[in-house]
């Protein structure tokens, strides 16, 4: 007899469950109390294949959508793109997990073993997880640098309540696996391949990190037991839960002393969490599958991912199901004058942080490119000084950074946007929260830049005052577009004199051939003093191909825009 599955609206769905692997999907999928049937829309950008379902929580059912990444794509940069696809399809998703397998890292600290799970939880100056391959190289040495977003607050405060409920009446992994095995036995007993059961111990060795693999062997029974490190037996086998920062980078760490070297207190490397941690506020779960050493073989893989899916599910059963109501940017923009900001989930920000001046000020440049920003004299980005502190609704700026019209815009569905409302409507606010995101989206070739026009403050009127300052953003953020400022400002005697708004649009563009992709975000546009330029630059900008920028511009709504 057929059972009919249950379909469900895609805007029911707040979890995202991602996994890179095969088996972190089969283990993801056995945990699921209920599978439903497939979804009824994916949009025409979304490439992903999900499997859809839920898992009980205490005050209802969490609806999870299940994707995995395309054989051999790994990294941060696929786990960026898939996620943001899924949230073109499933708008309503209201955080993610990162679940699957990794490599411990071993100390005096932490007492870490395969089969163990490693969660992320902010740390001193990390929020979780640590991107330690994304940096400059100085004459000091390699310096990290960019800040991932922790795990969202719902999910850290089940970490804790879980944390108490394991020291009172021990974890339910142990019996969450027990029922799986139960219903799936030929992940026991497979025809080929390893199981989803325990190895056992006697396949858990650590050895010294000066001691290398032999070559040409594929397990480690010819490995000298006198290099081994003595570990105390454990009373079971269920597995220790390890909370604390997970390093994140696009480099396989196969060598022992190499993961020492680069460890900083974290306690797994894996490949994929620090591209997704901020495009989507996400939790990550590793079951520790080797050491990040030499010694590191398949045999662990399959217990890993499915003890990593079991410490998820029962994260899951205590955390709170909630489904808000979701808004699209129509709904934002045309909304009453006072709506964005009457909430009482109003939280006032100060946006000084990200956008103000000190961003040319605080910028490590040499002496040279010091000089030339200088002489540039560029505005300053940010709203001006009465508008530094805006009041958002963060609720409405998330829902619309999820917003189909958005996700289209970023993605180059629509090359351009034009947001419009009436004055005191909130547009600065959800200006700056796009602003931010984009900001931490960025990379070398893929930038965003930002203008806050304002009729109050002399140096943000005018289409100079602009393109000023996005010369000036460009130059700071690509290395390789420099030399096009450096020579005009040869040209112009040595910086001597000013450029001139005719040869600043001209080098910007030079300076945005550098680029992959541009994406300006214009706030205010109806005050600016020479709009009628402005307008016919942008649209001469806009039609050519030769130049991939992107605009997206808030307003009143003016007849001339």
């Amino acid at each position: 007899m057929t059972h009919t599955l249950p379909q469900l609206d895609n805007a029911e769905y707040t979890v995202g469950w991602i996994t890179a692997l095969p088996h972190e999907r089969i283990a993801a999928e056995v945990m699921l109390d209920r599978r439903h049937a497939p979804p009824q829309y994916i949009h025409p950008h979304d490439h992903n294949t999900y499997t859809l379902g839920s898992i009980a929580g205490p005050n209802g059912n969490h609806n999870i959508v299940i994707f995995s990444f395309p054989p051999d794509w790994y990294g941060t940069t696929p786990a960026a793109l898939y996620a943001t696809q899924m949230l073109l399809s499933f708008p309503s998703i209201k955080f993610g997990l990162m679940v699957g397998i990794g490599g411990g890292i071993p100390s005096e600290r932490i007492d870490i073993r395969l089969g163990d799970v490693a969660v992320s939880r902010p740390e001193g100056i990390y929020g979780g997880v640590r991107q330690y391959d994304r940096g400059e190289r100085t004459a000091s040495g390699f310096e990290e640098c960019g800040a991932l977003s922790p795990p969202p607050r719902i999910l850290l405060n089940a970490m804790v309540a879980l944390q108490s409920k394991h020291m009172i009446t021990g974890s339910a992994t142990p019996n969450i696996l027990a029922a799986v095995y139960e219903a799936n036995p030929l992940m026991v007993r497979p025809s080929k391949g390893y199981s989803y059961a325990y190895p056992g111990t006697k396949y858990d060795r650590l050895f010294c990190s000066s001691y290398e693999h032999p070559p040409g062997r594929d397990d480690c029974t010819a490995c000298g037991g006198t290099y081994e490190v003595k570990r105390p037996e454990r009373p079971d086998n269920a597995p220790s839960i390890h909370h604390g920062t997970i390093a994140s980078g696009n480099m396989v760490i196969k060598d022992a002393r190499t993961r020492d070297l680069l460890a900083k207190n974290c306690i797994c490397y894996e490949m994929e969490a620090a591209g997704l941690m901020n495009t989507i506020p996400s939790l990550v779960i590793r079951g520790i599958c080797d050491y990040s050493d030499s010694h590191k073989n398949d045999r662990w893989q399959n217990y890993a991912a499915i003890v990593a899916a079991a410490y998820a599910k029962e994260l899951l059963q205590i955390t709170g199901c909630y489904n808000a109501p979701r808004l699209d940017a129509r709904h934002v923009m045309s909304s009453s004058p006072s709506s964005l900001a009457a909430s009482s989930l109003a939280t006032t920000i100060n946006v000084d942080t990200m956008m103000s001046r000190t961003m040319f000020a605080d910028l490590k440049l040499d002496k040279f490119s010091r000089k030339i920003i200088d002489w540039l004299n560029p505005p300053d980005p940010s709203t001006n000084s009465h508008n530094s502190k805006a009041v958002r609704n963060s609720e409405t700026g998330i829902s619309f950074l999820k917003s189909k019209v958005f996700q289209e815009w970023k993605f180059g569905v629509c090359r351009h946007l034009w947001l419009h409302a009436k004055a005191g409507s909130g547009k600065t606010g959800l200006a700056s929260t796009i602003i931010e995101q984009l900001l931490l989206e960025r990379s070398p070739f893929h930038v965003a830049l930002y203008f806050f026009f304002n009729f109050h403050n002399t140096g943000m009127r005018t289409l100079e005052d602009f393109i000023c300052s996005l010369v000036a953003q460009i130059y700071c953020q690509c290395e390789s577009s420099r030399k096009e400022l450096d020579e005009l400002w040869e040209k112009c005697g040595n910086g001597s004199y000013g450029p001139g708004l005719k040869k600043l649009l001209g080098t910007f563009q030079l300076m945005v051939r550098h680029l992959e992709s541009v994406r300006v975000v214009i706030d205010g546009l109806d005050e600016c003093q020479s709009r009628r330029e402005l307008l016919l630059w942008i649209r001469e900008v806009a039609l050519s191909e030769a130049i991939n920028l992107q605009f997206l511009i808030t307003s009143r709504k003016k007849e001339d825009i």
